[in-house]
């Protein structure tokens, strides 16, 4: 299945990644059509399959799709505006908005999750 601590891992370093790249101190080239996908990262490729599968009845697991496609939004957005010499709204829309609200949320509805997952898998007495 999926390792929840390194889904929430992966998400908090995105923040580190997109301020690196606005700030022009990354190697990395970020393409905001690729990052705007839902399904392009290991989260969003086992919230879109097998976590579906499995654990698409639970709570937490269509607030997660909806926020964690919200998240990739949001990071395309930053990357799209840097890449069109708007830095300056970029670095913003990383500190405020969107962006940290969803990446929060995200990060939050995983571990959510991750009890719902545990707590239906563990035996009721």
């Amino acid at each position: 299945g999926l390792d929840f601590a390194s889904a929430i891992q992966a998400h908090r370093n995105w923040k580190s990644r997109l301020a690196l790249y606005v700030s022009n101190e990354s190697s990395e080239k970020l393409n905001y059509r690729v990052i705007c996908r839902d399904d392009q990262c290991v989260l969003g490729q086992w919230i879109n399959g097998r976590g579906a599968e499995e654990f698409g009845h639970l709570p937490s697991f269509g607030e997660l799709k909806v926020s964690h496609g919200q998240f990739h939004l949001a990071a395309g957005r930053i990357v799209q505006l840097h890449d069109q010499k708007q830095t300056n709204e970029a670095a913003q829309l990383l500190r405020q908005g969107d962006y940290p609200r969803h990446s929060i949320k995200v990060m939050g509805l995983i571990g959510a999750l991750y009890t719902e997952v545990i707590d239906a898998e563990t035996p009721q007495r």
